[in-house]
């Protein structure tokens, strides 16, 4: 079972900002969000990926 907890790094440690009883040993997943600093820093080029979804298509009908 997964559960989703909001927090914040404080330079140290990561703090939840809801009350979970992990017991020691618990795994994790941790998912880092994007400042958005850092998504300026990357600008994707949405051109490049416009339009391969028909063309795939077409390649997977000729081999079949």
């Amino acid at each position: 079972m997964l559960t989703a907890v909001e927090g914040y790094y404080d330079g140290n440690q990561i703090i939840m900002d809801e009350d979970i009883n992990l017991p020691i040993g618990q795994r994790v997943i941790v998912t880092v969000l994007e400042t958005k600093e850092s998504a300026r820093a990357q600008k994707v080029d949405l051109k490049k990926y416009m339009g391969r979804g028909k063309k795939c298509f077409k390649q997977m009908l000729k081999t079949i």
